[in-house]
C-alpha cells in the first residue's frame, strides 16, 4: 500500500506542478475534470450519479469554471443559485423519484466540490506561490501527519471516523506543514511581497488551512461511513478515488484564498 501511495505521489505531483506552473486554460480544465469526477463519485455515494440531479451539477460546474475564468469570483454565487433553481425544478417536474433531501445533498455536493475548486483556479491567477500553499497545508500536512503519527501516535483523534488518526500525528502534520511553508517562503519571498511580514503570515495561514484540511478529510470520511464505503473510488492507486485525494485540498482552498486577499488588502 505505502508503495503504491509513493509511486502516484512521485508520477502525479511533477504533472501537477508542471500544470499549476503554466496555469491557464490547460489547468482550468484539468482542475474541472478534477471537480467533476469527484462530484460523479460524491453523487454515486447517494446514488444519484444516474440522475438529473447529477447533470445539473455537471452543467453548472462547467458554467461556473467558465464564468469564473472569464469574468471573476462573483459569478460563483449566480451559478450556485442557477444550479439551486434547476434542482428545485428537478424535484417539482420529477416529485415521484426525486425528493427533497437529494436536492439538498446534491447542492451541498454541488458547493462542497465545484465552487470551490473553481476558487482554487482562481488562486492560481492571484499568484502561483499562493495555490504552493493549499499543496502544504493539504498533502504536506498529510504526510507529515502520517510519518509524526507512525513514530509516535497513540492517542485516537477520531476512532469511528479515521481509526489510524492520531493527536501526535495531528499536531505533526500542522508543525510540518508550517516548517514547509516557511522554507518556501524564505526561498520566493520576493514572491510574496503583496502579504504583511510575509513569513509570519503563511505561517499562520498555513497552521489554520492545515487544520481545515484535517477536518476536510473527516468530513469525507463521515460521508463514507455514512454510506458504508471504503473509498470514493480507485482512480489512484493507493489513495482510492478522486475524494479520497483532493477531500482535504477542498476545505484548505478557501481559508487560504481568503485569508491571503484580506492580508493582501491590509497590506
Amino acid at each position: 500500500m505505502l508503495k503504491e501511495r509513493v509511486l502516484t505521489a512521485v508520477i502525479g505531483l511533477p504533472l501537477i506542478l508542471l500544470l499549476m506552473y503554466f496555469g491557464g486554460i490547460p489547468f482550468a480544465v484539468v482542475i474541472f475534470a478534477a471537480s467533476v469526477i469527484g462530484l460523479f463519485e460524491y453523487m454515486r455515494c447517494l446514488g444519484l450519479e444516474k440522475t438529473p440531479l447529477f447533470v445539473i451539477c455537471a452543467v453548472m460546474s462547467a458554467a461556473a469554471f467558465l464564468l469564473t475564468e472569464l469574468f471573476g469570483k462573483e459569478y460563483l454565487l449566480v451559478c450556485a443559485i442557477c444550479c439551486f433553481l434547476l434542482l428545485s425544478a428537478a424535484m417539482v417536474i420529477k416529485f415521484d423519484r426525486i425528493r427533497f433531501e437529494h436536492v439538498t445533498a446534491s447542492f451541498l455536493g454541488y458547493v462542497y466540490i465545484p465552487v470551490i475548486l473553481a476558487l482554487f483556479v482562481l488562486l492560481r491567477e492571484k499568484n502561483l506561490y499562493y495555490v504552493i500553499f493549499v499543496l502544504i497545508a493539504a498533502w504536506g500536512s498529510d504526510t507529515c501527519a502520517y510519518f509524526a503519527g507512525r513514530a509516535f501516535g497513540k492517542h485516537r483523534m477520531a476512532p469511528v471516523l479515521s481509526p489510524k488518526k492520531t493527536w501526535e500525528g495531528f499536531a505533526g502534520g500542522i508543525l510540518g506543514a508550517v516548517v514547509l511553508a516557511i522554507v518556501f517562503a524564505l526561498i520566493f519571498r520576493e514572491k510574496l511581497s503583496l502579504l504583511p511580514a510575509p513569513i509570519l503570515s503563511v505561517s499562520l495561514v498555513t497552521a489554520v488551512a492545515s487544520v481545515a484540511g484535517v477536518a476536510g478529510d473527516l468530513f469525507a470520511s463521515a460521508i463514507k461511513r455514512t454510506f458504508g464505503i471504503k473509498d470514493y473510488g480507485k482512480i489512484f492507486p493507493g489513495h482510492g478515488g478522486m475524494m479520497d485525494r483532493i477531500d482535504s485540498m477542498i476545505f484548505c482552498t478557501p481559508v487560504i484564498y481568503f485569508a491571503f486577499e484580506v492580508l493582501e488588502k491590509l497590506h
